[in-house]
């Protein structure tokens, strides 16, 4: 195997700074895709809050990704897990959750 087989890609927020455009976003997915990137995980925080997601992952998709999304479920809806399920958008959605003792 080669070094790079092993590169992980992290895109991460810190708090007091505004969320990248769509625009930026599909550009990194470009940059990803020269890189031969084959594989993106979207986490959060909460991934669903973003009102461009669904345009986020139909790139993804256009352009070969395969999708895995971590949520708390807390915004999935029927609409949402359609649109994954009917377009092959997603190949999974992890659900995550906190139980307190």
């Amino acid at each position: 195997m080669k070094r790079e087989d092993f590169r992980i890609f992290t895109i991460f927020r810190n708090y007091g700074v505004q969320d990248l455009s769509l625009k930026q976003i599909e550009n990194i997915i470009d940059n990803f895709c020269q890189l031969r990137v084959f594989q993106v995980a979207i986490g959060g925080g909460e991934p669903f809050l973003r009102k461009d997601i669904l345009k986020i992952l139909e790139y993804l998709h256009k352009k070969g990704m395969m999708i895995t999304i971590s949520t708390n479920g807390s915004l999935l809806n029927n609409e949402i897990l359609k649109e994954a399920k009917n377009y092959g958008k997603v190949d999974s959605i992890e659900y995550l959750f906190t139980y307190r003792i």
